[in-house]
């Protein structure tokens, strides 16, 4: 990797920080609806560069980012006003605790989770072969 491709991605990860840092700021000083509609662009445009980076670590990376806007979607989604506040963790962090041991690892070959599976070369493996 040349020093350019590195530079090109410490700058795209700080756009994500920023971007993520705007939509805190956006919930918290305007309205939480906004800010979940903000994080919910931010979460979108993080999968979408990371199925598209050709590079497997800054796919991962990129891909890592994502925990950050979607743990904020379902913090300020779920109803918790009438649940004691020590139980709201617990709540919040289940689901996301079930997703991360329920997704297959990024390199994990039953899988064409590439920019050809986008592009419909493979797509995502049913359990059939064909």
């Amino acid at each position: 990797m040349d020093q350019r491709n590195t530079v090109g991605e410490i700058l795209i990860l700080v756009a994500y920080l920023l971007a993520i840092t705007a939509a805190e700021a956006v919930t918290v000083l305007v309205q939480p609806v906004w800010g979940i509609v903000c994080h919910a662009i931010v979460l979108v445009a993080v999968v979408v560069h990371s199925a598209l980076a050709s590079d497997s670590r800054l796919q991962q990376l990129v891909l890592s980012l994502a925990l950050v806007p979607l743990v904020r979607i379902i913090s300020l989604s779920m109803p918790l006003v009438h649940i004691p506040q020590i139980w709201w963790y617990p709540i919040i962090y289940v689901p996301l605790l079930v997703a991360a041991i329920d997704v297959p690892p990024l390199n994990d070959t039953r899988y064409n989770l590439t920019k050809g599976g986008i592009n419909g070369q493979k797509g995502i493996h049913t359990g059939t072969d064909h």
